[in-house]
């Protein structure tokens, strides 16, 4: 996972971390499925 130091610039950074979340966790739940070891 690559972490990108940014300055807080607000609510908005915060939504695009979330989303971010949300796609890993919804790639790794599938990888799961699928029997692939998610890291």
């Amino acid at each position: 996972v690559v972490t990108v130091a940014t300055p807080n610039s607000g609510p908005q950074s915060r939504s695009v971390e979330g989303r971010r979340r949300e796609i890993l966790e919804a790639t790794c739940g599938i990888l799961q499925e699928k029997g692939f070891a998610a890291i």
